[in-house]
């Protein structure tokens, strides 16, 4: 009593079950389900966008999030795609949602400009597959990594020999310490908020069942070998969210750090064109913009 040391030795050694480390901190599912927002179909804040997809037995799903300034995020898009997925069908359905464009309310289109997708499991070489053929550079085969404190995404400086692709493993436990401590953050209405995670209202794309599966896992404590092991444990609940999230968050990394994006740069350009255009504002259906990776046209990204 009064020991956290001693309790956690308690319950791992006498009760046999393992220790959630945020004992009294979890994260409530229904917080983050009250606190969704009505919101654009892309925030005029956002200037880059990333996609995970989550590899099923029967399905792939993916999820697409926009970037502002400071790494100040939103959920825009959510889709599941039921089937065997090995077969040419669902992988077509799969590449056609890959492909989607997204709209602003001026008319501006952004193409997602990195996804991650989950390679392990059952349906690796589909996966690479499907890198291969979208661009190896722009689908990125990803698998988490099996020992705790990698960094976020491990991007390889040459593609593998033998298949051809940019195989990235993930710090799965970095990323979900990331994200879990961003969708603790305190909401602030009206205000640029770095590092937040904005959920929409809308029952299509996170509904009750999307938020339970952000919030699926906890991060517990086991002794092994006589150590402290720490890990992110989902308890059987599902987490397809969460995953797709971190896939995401990845791609962001790979972009950033190999690809030289910066949120700042972009946000700064995309200001200075809102300056120099207003009648954008006016004239929103006769003067769309052409589709962009995330680089307002400025040259990003261009093997696309």
């Amino acid at each position: 009593k009064g020991d956290r040391s001693k309790l956690k030795t308690f319950t791992n050694t006498t009760l046999g079950e393992v220790w959630e480390e945020d004992q009294g901190e979890k994260l409530e599912w229904e917080n983050l389900h009250a606190r969704r927002e009505v919101y654009p179909a892309v925030p005029d804040e956002v200037v880059y966008i990333t996609g995970g997809i989550d590899t099923q037995g029967d399905r792939y799903e993916g999820r697409v999030w926009g970037w502002g300034r400071g790494e100040e995020s939103w959920l825009l898009d959510k889709w599941v795609l039921t089937g065997n997925p090995e077969s040419e069908e669902l992988r077509r359905q799969v590449r056609e949602k890959i492909r989607n464009q997204f709209s602003k309310d001026n008319g501006q289109q952004l193409a997602v400009g990195r996804w991650a997708w989950d390679s392990g499991g059952h349906y690796t070489d589909e996966v690479y597959a499907e890198s291969r053929q979208l661009g190896v550079q722009w689908v990125i085969p990803v698998k988490g990594a099996s020992v705790y404190g990698r960094p976020i995404a491990a991007f390889p400086k040459r593609r593998d020999a033998i298949r051809k692709v940019y195989l990235t493993i993930v710090g799965t436990d970095n990323a979900k310490e990331l994200i879990y401590s961003r969708l603790k953050m305190d909401f602030t209405p009206n205000q640029p908020q770095p590092g937040f995670m904005h959920l929409p209202a809308n029952e299509l794309i996170c509904d009750e069942d999307e938020v339970k599966q952000l919030t699926a896992e906890t991060k517990v404590m086991k002794i092994v070998k006589g150590r402290r092991v720490y890990s992110w444990d989902a308890q059987s609940r599902r987490n397809e969210a969460l995953d797709c999230a971190v896939y995401a968050l990845a791609a962001l990394r790979i972009s950033q750090q190999r690809f030289g994006i910066d949120l700042e740069v972009l946000a700064d350009a995309q200001e200075e064109l809102a300056a120099d255009t207003p009648e954008l504002e006016h004239n929103k259906e006769t003067k769309p913009k052409p589709p962009t990776g995330g680089w307002l046209n400025l040259g990003g990204d261009s093997w696309l």
